[in-house]
């Protein structure tokens, strides 16, 4: 080995072992986390509650904060009658394993028995009262269900049920939810199904949609249908063959040349259906004998529910497109895409019924009168998020969103869809999806079936928790910290695709993302990001922030955990770049061994 090579292995070890350390401390364990928060409750020896009787698990034991948390709850939630929380589990003296559940989900319920071992009902519905040590089996379960049907859990609105978003209970197995799983009671229908309305948008598609509308078909032979097909514009020849295909497959062909307007297109299928149940589907979309349509029809029957998705799989796979959407901070979210679903995963987030704030229009079915009570698809959105907006109406409403995960249809939708940024889609996606929060305020970066105590602040389609990246916090940006360079400044480095870089959300102080720099050692990387305008270029050095998802997703790659950047421009580097009206965000990456320098640039800009 040449002194040369020795001198770049000893700057790499150096490099190596500073980025172990930030990588250290970038981490929380999980014990450290749950008492620094749970710290804010003042626990007593004479802590009582009366007027209530808490069921408890002979499965373990209740934490230290169980009776604070639940006055806590009482006091927020005056209306509730039931109240249930988190769990973990205590094993060897060490906290592990925490579920942190979703707030009260009636058809999740159906699934499993997720509220628990800890449950707290007022004596006006239990009419006993004290500390009941239970063993959860099915006895119990029909117990607690019929307390739910007394205080009216499972009606529009409902506020009989609270949740608790601390952990009231330690198990002392890991496999403790496996002894809740509640066995599913199809309600018997009693009745003919009422007719279903298919509605499928399509534009120059024939051969895809003929193989949808035979498969939906298939699906719902035993349930009287219609399918209508709205058409905004396909080709001459394209629309004789599907005039043709309409008589020959029986179906309503609406053809209504106009801008592509989704939201529109469903509106005018639904203003035509007879049918009391919608069901709209994309014309990509393949229905299989593992379409469960009939459970699906029933449970948009229900009183209480909204609108009724289903898991989608990528084409020839069981690779998730969805089960259900997240409604995060930087916006919706498919929780679980991209997941091979070959196993459970966080609790059996992607089996049996999961309610959600949102489900995909490419598979969304619906009462026709709850879809005139929310106002049908806002045709403001004429391409996105016009799916959510609707789920959102509905959750205004009081009704619950469901996605039913026990079963799957395809679409064929491509697995590198959205990787084209171009700076029109972007811009269109964002005014879309602000439009979205301005009409339903409330629900901006909320979502009462993710818990806060799962990590919201990535593009993560996988679910952790948040102590994993409890220190991914923003990063401001002083005036000082900006250094004004000249373009030639940026020749010094080769522009190369090597160096991968995505600007995750951005807004008018914040930006977000990640980049790494594929088949080399990131560790010997110092990274700086940079804002290039028409006159003006500004960097300032990229301060790592810990992304366990990326590291997970890339783990063919070296070094990339702390690849995240997450900051905020102070006021005075606000009025500094202010000198622009528009930026274009890059990164650029030098080497700090062999003195190789990158740049690139995405499809996202920055104005002040």
């Amino acid at each position: 080995m040449s002194i040369k090579d020795i001198v770049k292995a000893a700057l790499t070890k150096r490099n190596e072992n500073k980025y172990n350390e930030l990588l250290k401390n970038s981490r929380i364990d999980y014990p450290a986390w749950a008492e620094g928060r749970e710290g804010k409750f003042q626990i007593s020896d004479n802590d009582s509650l009366s007027g209530w009787c808490i069921y408890v698990s002979n499965k373990g034991h209740v934490s230290d904060i169980m009776l604070p948390a639940i006055k806590e709850a009482i006091e927020n939630a005056p209306d509730a009658k039931i109240i249930y929380g988190d769990e973990d589990v205590l094993c060897d003296g060490i906290r592990k394993r925490p579920f942190f559940k979703p707030d009260w989900s009636p058809d999740k319920f159906d699934s499993w028995f997720y509220p628990g071992a800890v449950i707290a009902v007022s004596e006006s519905v239990a009419k006993e009262s004290g500390l009941k040590i239970i063993d959860l089996n099915e006895e119990f379960f029909e117990k607690i269900r019929s307390y739910l049907l007394v205080a009216g859990a499972f009606k529009k609105g409902s506020k009989a049920v609270a949740h608790v978003p601390y952990v009231l209970f330690h198990n002392d197995k890991e496999d403790f939810e496996k002894a809740y799983i509640y066995p599913s009671k199809e309600e018997a229908f009693g009745k003919a199904f009422p007719m279903v309305s298919i509605i499928i948008p399509s534009k120059d598609n024939p051969l895809l949609l003929e193989k949808c509308i035979e498969r939906a078909r298939e699906a719902f032979k035993d349930i009287e249908n219609e399918i209508i097909v709205v058409d905004n514009g396909s080709n001459g020849m394209n629309k004789l063959q599907l005039n043709k295909m309409s008589a020959e497959l029986k179906f309503e062909y609406i053809y209504m040349s106009m801008d592509f307007n989704f939201a529109k297109m469903c509106n005018i299928g639904a203003d035509m259906a007879k049918g009391s149940v919608l069901l709209f589907l994309n014309d990509d979309v393949e229905l299989v004998k593992q379409s469960p349509v009939e459970k699906m029809t029933m449970m948009a029957l229900r009183e209480y529910t909204g609108a009724v998705g289903l898991k989608l799989y990528y084409p020839d796979s069981v690779k998730i497109q969805h089960a259900g959407i997240t409604n995060l901070p930087m916006g919706p979210v498919h929780k679980c895409q991209f997941l091979e679903d070959t196993k459970e995963y966080y609790f059996g987030e992607n089996r049996g019924l999961k309610n959600v704030t949102a489900v995909t229009a490419a598979c969304l079915m619906i009462e026709k009168r709850k879809f005139i009570e929310a106002g049908g698809f806002c045709e403001d959105l004429k391409v996105a998020f016009n799916d959510v907006d609707l789920c959102f109406s509905l959750c205004d409403k009081g009704y619950f969103n469901v996605c039913v995960n026990d079963g799957y249809a395809y679409h064929h939708e491509s697995l590198t869809r959205g990787n084209d940024e171009s700076a029109d889609k972007v811009a269109r996606l964002f005014k879309e999806r602000d439009l979205l929060y301005k009409r339903h305020e409330k629900l901006r970066g909320a979502d009462p079936f993710f818990s806060e105590c799962l990590s919201r602040g990535e593009l993560d389609t996988g679910i952790r928790y948040a102590y994993e990246t409890v220190g991914n916090c923003t990063v401001p940006v002083e005036d000082t910290d900006l250094k004004h360079v000249q373009k030639q400044f940026l020749n010094s480095c080769r522009q190369d695709e090597c160096l991968h870089f995505r600007v995750e959300s951005v807004d008018r102080r914040t930006v977000k993302g990640y980049t790494i720099v594929l088949g080399d050692n990131n560790a010997n990387y110092a990274f700086e990001i940079v804002f290039k305008g028409e006159n003006n270029i500004y960097t300032f050095p990229m301060e790592g922030r810990y992304r366990p998802d990326i590291a997970d997703n890339m783990p063919d790659q070296i070094n990339v955990g702390l690849c995240g950047f997450n900051f905020r421009f102070s006021r005075g580097a606000m009025e500094k770049l202010k000198k622009e009206k528009t930026y274009n965000i890059g990164i650029m990456a030098k080497n700090t061994v062999t003195k190789t320098g990158l740049i690139n640039f995405s499809t996202r800009y920055f104005n002040p």
